[in-house]
């Protein structure tokens, strides 16, 4: 009778650990399932509640904006990202040469001329960037490298074409599209 008793009493228990890791038992769903649905709304709503409503807000990591003229696109080159581990992490660019015409926003750079890395190679097919080319009149959003040189602002929201005192780009960046046409104002910040 009394291994009946203990055969009855751990399959009880083994019943009650199943029913709770399964679910099954609604005080147990509840406290778990709850929590995840309120992990994953909270992140939701974070996501969501993240929109850039300015242009300020969306610019916010640019340290240059100028307007010039594409003067020499130089070879492709490989740099090394400095980030230090088991294994190199390389990318390839391709330096340009950009007359500096106008200081939009930001410090002068110490000469007319700046180096801007465009990412990537241009004729690669896994390219989805839009690529300046000699003679090009730009807008460039830039973010400042380490070593003197410029970076696209966020990849295409940083590269704007002048096409007939308009602006073009192929940026996705909500606030940044509706830009798109709009006719170019020089002034100086």
């Amino acid at each position: 009778m009394r291994s009946l008793n203990i055969k009855r009493m751990n399959i009880g228990i083994l019943l009650l650990i199943i029913i709770v890791f399964c679910g099954v038992l609604p005080i147990e769903r509840s406290i778990y399932g709850e929590r995840e649905n309120a992990r994953t709304q909270n992140q939701t709503t974070a996501v969501k509640s993240f929109r850039i409503n300015e242009i300020e807000e969306a610019l916010y990591g640019v340290d240059l904006v100028i307007e010039g003229s594409v003067s020499t696109v130089k070879h492709s080159e490989v740099r090394n990202s400095g980030v230090g581990g088991k294994m190199s992490f390389q990318y390839d660019v391709t330096p340009v040469q950009i007359n500096v015409e106008n200081v939009v926003y930001g410090q002068e750079p110490d000469s007319t001329t700046i180096t801007y890395l465009q990412h990537g190679i241009e004729n690669e097919s896994n390219s989805i960037l839009d690529f300046v080319h000699e003679g090009d009149k730009v807008v460039l959003l830039l973010e400042k490298a380490d070593d003197g040189k410029y970076w696209s602002y966020n990849f295409n929201d940083g590269i704007w074409k002048n096409v007939n005192g308009k602006v073009q780009s192929k940026s996705t960046n909500e606030i940044l599209v509706k830009l798109n046409g709009e006719i170019l104002v020089h002034s100086k910040h």
